[in-house]
């Protein structure tokens, strides 16, 4: 099981043509690109040692080094003369890395605190998850922008575009859109582990008042869970995360509709027989009444049958509960690397 954090980066959405004569306007432009590639770079090695099972905070050397970078594109790009009386788009790429910086800098270092507490609950999830997204959002807009300027500055210096896009984009592209996937995947998933894990604590307590309640919304939040899963799009016809969500509720489902009250049930009359068995116990063979020998056969008799369906249920139940977990991080593991590169 893993929660992912992931930044969004600019990378221009067109590039150059490759030209056969040299253009002033166009080595102006590269010089601005080429400050975008080890940022993009660094980003990759940070997002993808992220993506396949580091923690932010083990890797925080790596943000560090990408903040680094960020400022020093921005004083590079600072630098520079305009473009024959044109600052527009060193302007705003210099406004664009500086709220870069901001976000890397400020906003993600809340949010890589926000990594140690997050699977406390699914609230605290949900909050980490969304704070990544409104700093994504903040980076993405700006980001849009300065393409828009990249574009019109371009088209008024006579720069032939091209469309295609290069291989770095298509991997930053590509990473925030598996991140995207999965955020949504992993938010229904864990609503359920989560759910699932107060209602262990709730048996381990004995408190079988809360456990009931538990197991009802173990139940109610599974089937809300696959029918999410069902307006789901995958990415690029990939289903596989989906899949072993669905196959993880369905467990929760079986769980907390057919399997787990027998546990409770068990639980529950193993407790009584225990309180009888002591009542008895103590007293003097002759004083025992009749009732209360009655009672005591009854809830006996009543505790062998439970017995067996509780030995026949709660192996199985902890062997999937496994197997279950097992495939999803399993599952998880083969997502990332299929689509994201590895971090060094």
């Amino acid at each position: 099981m893993k929660n992912l954090i992931a930044i969004a980066l600019l990378t221009f959405s067109s590039f150059m043509a490759i030209l056969a004569q040299n253009s002033d306007a166009l080595n102006y432009l590269v010089k601005i690109v080429n400050t975008e590639l080890e940022i993009n770079e660094k980003y990759l090695k940070y997002n993808g040692a992220i993506a396949h099972g580091k923690s932010a905070r083990k890797v925080e050397n790596k943000r560090v080094a990408l903040i680094q970078t960020v400022n020093n594109s921005k004083n590079t790009i600072a630098i520079m003369p305009c473009f024959e009386n044109d600052c527009t788009l060193r302007d705003s790429s210099v406004s664009f890395l500086t709220m870069q910086f901001y976000v890397l800098n400020y906003d993600f270092a809340k949010i890589v605190n926000m990594e140690d507490v997050a699977e406390q609950s699914y609230d605290k999830m949900e909050l980490f998850m969304n704070a990544q997204e409104l700093a994504n959002d903040k980076v993405e807009i700006a980001g849009k922008n300065v393409d828009k300027v990249f574009k019109e500055f371009a088209k008024k210096h006579n720069v032939p575009l091209s469309d295609k896009k290069d291989e770095m984009t298509k991997k930053i592209e590509r990473v925030s859109a598996v991140n995207k996937h999965y955020s949504k995947v992993y938010l229904i998933f864990f609503k359920a582990y989560k759910q699932e894990a107060y209602l262990m604590d709730a048996i381990n307590r004995r408190d079988y008042s809360a456990a009931g309640q538990n197991k009802d919304a173990l139940l109610s939040i599974s089937l809300d869970g696959i029918s999410k899963l069902d307006t789901l799009k995958a990415y690029l016809n990939d289903k596989s995360l989906i899949t072993a969500c669905r196959k993880s509720l369905e467990f929760y489902k079986s769980e907390a509709k057919d399997k787990i009250g027998i546990v409770i049930d068990y639980f529950i009359k193993a407790e009584e027989g225990d309180k009888l068995q002591r009542t008895v116990g103590s007293k003097d063979p002759m004083l025992i009444t009749q009732e209360e020998r009655t009672q005591f056969n009854k809830v006996k008799k009543e505790l062998d049958l439970l017995t067996k369906s509780f030995n026949t249920t709660n192996p199985g139940l902890n062997q999937s509960r496994t197997a279950t977990l097992n495939n999803w991080n399993a599952v998880v593991k083969s997502y990332m690397e299929r689509y994201i590169p590895k971090g060094d």
